[in-house]
């Protein structure tokens, strides 16, 4: 599995080659000590009797001067020089982490899919042993369950969404909701997440225009909204429709499409989280790369519906 770099502006760019070079022990032990040890040292040469600060004294009395009075800022100023650098350093190392996938997300996404892959294996496993009458002419129609399938690789969505939270954001809930797409329209709400909290906005509400699942539909790209409240400030440009509760004026949300045999949505998926900024538009990518392996799942679980609806006229 090909995990994503992140962001893909000029300041991620530097920021993975500055990272990058710290590898270098060329770099590690010789430039950045240098770097952070140097305007230290120039303030000390400056201030004692060496060569350079005799030579500061005669030609630049009035900036000797304003050193030795304020001789203490000087060293003050230097010493916190070293220490936003060395801030900024993991301020970029922090960024570009953010952006990618780590271990502890590979497993967790892993662990996600196995749960949905578990799922199917158990019923083959129940079929082989003889759990049920199976001929050749049932064989097809008695194993393959794409509308149970479907509903597992959604909750799998939320499964994955909600063991990422931070400890202290578990709080926040997480929805997960999967659109089919038919004729560029949501024709069915095909199952949400929890269970005990119902999609609150109805079909003729979510096939606005301007809804974010309709959006992504149009797209046919990931929409990240950071904040539902500060994009719906945007008025009639926002890409958000709120309902009657005032907790769907607040969060942040997802919203991937699921692209079919033809290149056009077959399913959105939908994620909204209450807290407002949870989500991020800079991770677009990483949010992408994760529902693809899921939207890989549904794909060949919706034409196995597909099939068995022509062939036997049930799902």
């Amino acid at each position: 599995m090909k995990l994503p770099k992140g962001g893909d502006s000029w300041p991620d760019r530097a920021f993975r080659w500055l990272i990058a070079q710290s590898d270098n022990p060329w770099v590690r032990y010789l430039v950045a000590p240098g770097v952070l040890a140097a305007p230290p040292w120039i303030v000390n040469q400056l201030l004692d009797s060496s060569p350079v600060s005799k030579w500061l004294r005669s030609e630049f009395p009035d900036l000797a001067g304003l050193l030795q009075r304020y001789d203490v800022l000087f060293y003050l100023a230097a010493g916190a020089y070293s220490a936003l650098l060395i801030a900024f350093a993991k301020a970029i190392a922090k960024r570009v982490e953010s952006r990618s996938l780590d271990l502890a997300g590979v497993l967790t996404l892993e662990a996600a899919i196995d749960n949905v892959v578990g799922c199917k294996l158990e019923r083959f496993e129940k079929h082989a042993n003889g759990g049920a009458k199976i001929t050749r002419d049932n064989v097809f129609a008695t194993i393959t369950q794409p509308s149970l399938q479907i509903a597992e690789i959604t909750r799998g969505v939320a499964e994955y969404f909600n063991a990422c939270r931070p400890a202290k954001k578990r709080q926040h809930l997480i929805r997960v909701l999967l659109a089919e797409i038919q004729n560029g329209k949501i024709s069915e709400f095909v199952v949400s997440f929890p269970k005990d909290e119902p999609v609150r906005l109805t079909r003729a509400e979510l096939n606005r225009s301007n809804s974010a699942i309709m959006t992504a539909v149009r797209s046919r790209r990931i929409v990240v909204i950071d904040s539902i409240e500060k994009e719906l400030r945007k008025g009639r440009n926002a890409c958000y429709v709120p309902g009657g509760n005032t907790d769907d004026a607040t969060g942040s949300i997802i919203c991937y499409p699921v692209m079919g045999a033809a290149r056009l949505p077959v399913f959105v998926i939908s994620i909204h989280c209450e807290e407002d900024r949870y989500f991020s538009r800079s991770k677009a990518d990483l949010y992408a790369h994760v529902l693809s392996r899921f939207a890989l799942r549904l794909n060949l679980e919706y034409n196995l519906l597909q099939l068995k609806e022509r062939l036997h006229g049930t799902a």
